[in-house]
């Protein structure tokens, strides 16, 4: 436990927040109140995390399994959890509860407006589309465990040749004459 502490530790930047960390009684209430099957690995990380985002430049390595999914990183942009705000997990739940039946719990934003979920009876992790009509779920892993250990480094390498730019030639024509200062 103390490896999966180390990891959460070495992954969540709360530079920007006060970080609390929450007693025991407070987050098993949170697990009784939503009937969620609790692990030790999510319980500790409401109780010392929550409301945090990935330290720069790591997110979610999609595996060869989950091939319905187009990208190779998923970039996780917060955490929910107990802290009262913007992503304060008792407001994302009741938020989202007709989305996602009542069968999930959404835990994390990913860019784009997609949802990383939680099952409330088995404590496996997915991914929700926002674009999906039929609000599918595909399932990434069994655990939040599991998920924690997909979080790695990444760098994205962008094309820089594929970026196509149509710019009006009034505004092209004034880039031209500024940049010639820059000769």
């Amino acid at each position: 436990m103390e490896n999966f502490r180390e990891k959460l530790n070495n992954l969540m930047d709360d530079s920007n927040r006060e970080k609390i960390i929450w007693d025991d009684d407070i987050t098993e209430r949170f697990f009784i109140e939503n009937n969620i099957a609790k692990t030790d690995e999510y319980f500790i990380f409401l109780k010392e995390h929550g409301n945090d985002y990935l330290v720069e430049n790591y997110a979610y390595k999609v595996t060869n399994n989950q091939s319905i999914i187009k990208e190779e990183y998923l970039d996780i942009f917060g955490f929910y959890g107990l802290n009262q705000g913007n992503d304060n997990i008792y407001d994302k739940i009741t938020y989202f509860r007709d989305i996602l039946n009542d069968k999930y719990i959404p835990i994390a934003d990913v860019s784009g407006g997609d949802l990383i979920c939680m099952a409330k009876d088995t404590a496996a992790i997915y991914l929700w589309r926002h674009e999906s009509s039929n609000s599918e779920m595909i399932k990434l892993v069994d655990s939040f465990k599991e998920f924690v250990e997909g979080i790695e480094p990444f760098e994205e390498n962008i094309d820089l040749d594929k970026i196509e730019m149509n710019i009006q030639d009034d505004i092209l024509a004034q880039m031209r004459e500024l940049a010639k200062n820059y000769k």
